[in-house]
């Protein structure tokens, strides 16, 4: 028997090569005797769920080396032994092989579930880089190193490796197809690695990207059409993010979009070139219309510092100063106003800030549980006293008063500036009312 594809075994810390058979011989073979196995190591298959089975253990028990170097001839006993060869400390690494070369010899294929969990996300093509990635992903997994070595080619390649994982039930994701020539890219603008080496790859990538007629250095990203295009190349060349890209910015509790995170970095950063690199860093691969929670990632990975960044801060419309939608608010200056019959436009841009600190009312708001006693508040001639009578009830409930005041800012009126109405003020409440809670209005405020 011969041997000739290769999977490195690094994940028990030796050199040796989980090999299969070769093209020349039993490969070409019809055995099927261990093809329907659910489990490598004890044999199972979808014939025999509770001990070894038969046919396929005897096919393995006859192949060269599976023998646990006792006289007696016990077949269970061989293959457990060749089986434990695989990740055994001070196993010769040709005893590492035997139970591969055994499976695939007698016809076994891939399990569906062999690596579940297993994931190898690295931006790269080249199969020795994938190995290993694969193999420190799947650490002592041998099911799933088995599984993926069976029906290698001779000489294991990026699409082969992909398809040995993703068929034994683990995840690739990389792009065998992809260009991977600037994945070592540290200076997106200079074209250079970490140790300032100019990566000729990389620029030709860039240069193809960048336009006709243009070269990557004749691209400004100062300029919003140009910095488009550098940002495509550097995807399409598979740039990665840099963490030292944005270490000097700090993001704010109210920078909750990526404007908002673009223009604190570049009020933090000293130089335009500095800018320059951490919105290319922060805008990889990066969605076309980013959440909150997208771009907090993205600067993140890129080196910035978020730990103030709460995305969705106001969602519970707490404005206490010790919590998140306190702290966004704190950091617009936000100031409470009340509506009253003449304050109206001011009220309205008052509240502006629970906006940007990503404030909503869902269909199923519950801010309001406890019932508001306002039957007696006279509304005839304005509805001043009814919003002091709220001020006052939820004192002590402010989620509830600010997703009333909230509600009121963003009505669509004939005229913004007018004073709000009884119904207006009702509709407000229920909108922001747990359901089953029976509020009182004052009895000439008719919806």
């Amino acid at each position: 028997m011969s041997y000739s594809k290769t999977l490195a075994f690094t994940a028990f810390g030796i050199g040796a090569f989980l090999q299969g058979c070769s093209e020349d011989d039993e490969k070409t073979s019809e055995v099927t005797d261990c093809a329907t196995l659910t489990a490598y190591d004890t044999l199972f298959s979808a014939e025999s769920t509770a001990a070894a089975d038969a046919e396929c253990l005897a096919c393995v028990s006859n192949d060269d080396g599976v023998d646990d170097d006792k006289a007696d001839t016990d077949a269970a006993a061989d293959w457990a032994a060749a089986w434990a060869k695989i990740a055994a400390t001070g196993s010769e690494d040709a005893d590492r092989l035997i139970a591969g070369a055994a499976l695939e010899a007698c016809g076994a294929v891939r399990i569906a579930t062999a690596c579940s969990g297993v994931s190898v996300d690295i931006p790269s093509k080249d199969p020795v880089a994938l190995q290993d990635e694969f193999l420190a992903q799947s650490a002592s997994n041998v099911m799933c190193i088995v599984s993926v070595q069976i029906g290698q080619p001779d000489a294991a390649t990026c699409a082969s490796i992909k398809e040995g994982i993703t068929k034994s039930g683990g995840s690739a994701t990389f792009d065998c197809d992809a260009d991977y020539s600037c994945v070592p890219l540290e200076d997106y603008q200079g074209e250079v690695d970490a140790a300032n080496a100019a990566i000729a790859a990389c620029s030709t990538c860039l240069d193809s990207k960048s336009g006709t007629g243009k070269t990557w250095t004749d691209l400004s990203p100062a300029t919003p059409a140009d910095f488009t295009v550098m940002v495509s190349a550097l995807e399409h060349c598979n740039a990665q993010q840099n963490d030292a890209r944005c270490a000097d910015v700090t993001l704010d509790a109210a920078d909750l979009t990526q404007a908002n995170m673009e223009a604190k970095a570049e009020a933090d950063l000293s130089t335009d070139a500095e800018d320059a690199e951490c919105l290319l860093c922060a805008n990889i691969n990066l969605a076309s219309s980013p959440t909150c929670a997208q771009s907090m990632v993205a600067f993140q990975d890129c080196g910035a510092d978020v730990a103030a960044v709460k995305c969705d801060a106001c969602a519970d419309f707490d404005s206490a100063a010790n919590v998140n939608c306190g702290k966004c608010l704190n950091a617009l200056s936000h100031q409470a106003i009340s509506p009253r019959n003449d304050n109206v436009a001011a009220f309205v841009e008052s509240m502006l800030p629970f906006t940007t600190c990503q404030a909503t009312i869902a269909d199923d708001a519950a801010f309001c549980s406890t019932a508001l006693e306002l039957a007696d508040v006279v509304t005839t001639t304005n509805t001043d006293l009814l919003f002091q009578k709220l001020d006052t009830d939820t004192a002590a409930e402010l989620p509830c008063r600010n997703c009333v005041y909230y509600h009121l800012a963003n009505l669509v009126r004939t005229v913004a500036t007018d004073a709000y109405t009884c119904v207006e003020f009702q509709g407000a409440v229920e909108a922001c009312s747990e359901s089953g809670v029976a509020h009182t209005f004052p009895t000439d405020c008719v919806a």
